[in-house]
């Protein structure tokens, strides 16, 4: 969820439900095929598959029985330092727009940004394994992960079909990136370091009185 109106007065407060948000994109992949090729070859390979996917099922061939997906496979809003130290509207716009928002990893290191960015948003992820996910995250319950290309087709074809479970799986994730991954929380992890709760503050053992 998300307020608007004026938080300083209180005044027009309302919440607003982001994952119930009209979302005209199916699927966003914030990755264009070519980008840093030395680094990112998996990336690169994801985004031919998606290409392929969107020219299979862009309308163009009039195949009746296949669906017309809206996809949206270039980056939105500036990249790189520019773009991690300032707010990129084009970028928001684009998460809070699309049902379905892909990421993958690098070629030399895992985790990033854009799950939580796209969790945050209200969208369904769609990622690829990791060697372990962010706290409470779970695959089938608050994002999928897809562990082949032929599985991200099916993946993608069958979410954006099956509109409830689709919507199911962003709530939890939201839930989630919202009560437990905010940066504060974070930081409360490492400074009271017990990973084991959501604000991690170790619990007190209560002194035994000697009698």
């Amino acid at each position: 969820e998300a307020e608007v109106g004026n938080t300083a007065t209180g005044r027009g407060r309302q919440l607003i439900d982001l994952v119930a948000l009209n979302r005209p994109v199916d699927v966003f992949s914030p990755w264009r095929l070519g980008m840093d090729v030395n680094l990112a070859k998996h990336r690169n390979g994801i985004a031919q598959t998606l290409q392929a996917i969107s020219t299979e099922y862009s309308g163009v061939n009039g195949d009746p029985t296949k669906a017309k997906l809206e996809m949206m496979l270039v980056p939105a809003g500036q990249r790189a330092r520019t773009g991690r130290n300032s707010i990129q509207a084009d970028y928001v716009d684009a998460l809070l727009r699309s049902k379905i928002v892909i990421t993958s990893q690098r070629d030399r290191w895992e985790d990033h940004y854009r799950l939580m960015e796209g969790l945050a948003c209200g969208a369904l992820i769609l990622t690829d394994p990791m060697s372990t996910f962010p706290h409470h995250l779970k695959d089938g319950e608050s994002l999928i992960v897809y562990r082949s290309l032929s599985e991200l087709k099916k993946k993608i074809l069958y979410y954006v079909e099956h509109e409830d479970e689709r919507l199911a799986i962003a709530r939890k994730g939201h839930h989630i990136a919202m009560k437990y991954h905010r940066s504060w929380h974070g930081l409360e992890r490492i400074i009271f370091g017990d990973w084991s709760k959501p604000m991690g503050r170790r619990r007190r053992r209560r002194r035994r009185r000697l009698r």
